[in-house]
């Protein structure tokens, strides 16, 4: 059962909350996640482009050997690891919200498909900053 968000309002009263939007965050992780956890030959394409690939450029520029297909290729390498940083700050993230939801006593919601369960916790979240944002609630909220 859903408590009301008085109750979630006093279970949170000490947690520092980010005004965040919770479900585009955890969309964009969804997204990253299918990008970078992956099987392990796919796994070690994926190290290859961002490692090994970008190595043998700079060592072809280095040669003097160069094109403007190199350059090309160290950006995408270049967005590989920006995209792969975002990835791992978002994860940070959402393993926060889980710990303080967990903390308050949630999830108060659940889901069968695993591939939905982060939205749980982003419900959990969205619901803890709403209890925060009312002052004055209705009895029957």
């Amino acid at each position: 059962m859903i408590p009301s968000l008085k109750k979630i309002r006093k279970k949170s009263k000490g947690l520092q909350i980010k005004d965040q939007k919770y479900f585009e965050i955890t969309e964009e992780f969804l997204s990253l996640q299918k990008e970078f956890v992956k099987p392990v030959f796919e796994m070690i394409m994926l190290g290859l482009n961002m490692i090994v690939y970008p190595l043998y450029i700079i060592y072809q520029i280095s040669c003097g050997d160069y094109s403007m297909f190199h350059f090309f290729g160290l950006s995408k390498a270049y967005e590989l690891w920006m995209d792969y940083f975002r990835f791992l700050e978002l994860q940070e993230e959402t393993q926060s919200w889980i710990s303080i939801v967990k903390q308050i006593g949630g999830p108060w919601i659940s889901t069968n498909n695993s591939d939905y369960h982060l939205f749980v916790y982003a419900d959990a979240m969205e619901r803890i900053l709403l209890s925060r944002l009312t002052k004055k609630l209705p009895k029957r909220t």
